[in-house]
């Protein structure tokens, strides 16, 4: 069960269209699983559980503000072998709407990233 509401994402950021909110509450969805990956979260740890809904809110909030952003090949005609080659992407192909994750946001649950690992050393120099 997602973490927050769309109605909560209008409170703090704008009213939604209806194809926003039907938007966000898929999203929301996705939102929760990031965030569920990521972090354990008893559902007793009410502090938690405020950042995870906070940081719900913030991650639909800017990809329904960013909207679909483009994943695909940008690249539409490209050279190899001295063959030419043309990439179409029908309309609305190629673009998906994203929920950025960053490490700043392990930061919020009190938690590290997990890729800094701590360096020693026994008098001698750091090479």
């Amino acid at each position: 069960m997602a973490f927050a509401t769309a109605d909560q994402i209008a409170e703090q950021w704008r009213p939604l269209t209806p194809r926003e909110r039907a938007r966000a509450a898929r999203l929301l969805d996705l939102a929760e699983q990031l965030i569920r990956g990521r972090v354990i979260i008893d559902e007793s740890d009410t502090a938690k559980l405020a950042v995870a809904r906070q940081l719900s809110i913030e991650l639909v909030a800017d990809a329904l503000e960013s909207g679909p952003r483009v994943v695909g090949p940008r690249v539409t005609q490209a050279a190899l072998d001295t063959g030419s080659y043309t990439v179409e992407l029908p309309d609305g192909a190629g673009r998906a709407w994203l929920l950025t994750w960053s490490d700043d946001m392990y930061a919020l649950f009190g938690l590290s990233n997990g890729q800094h690992q701590p360096a020693y050393y026994f008098g001698d120099c750091p090479q």
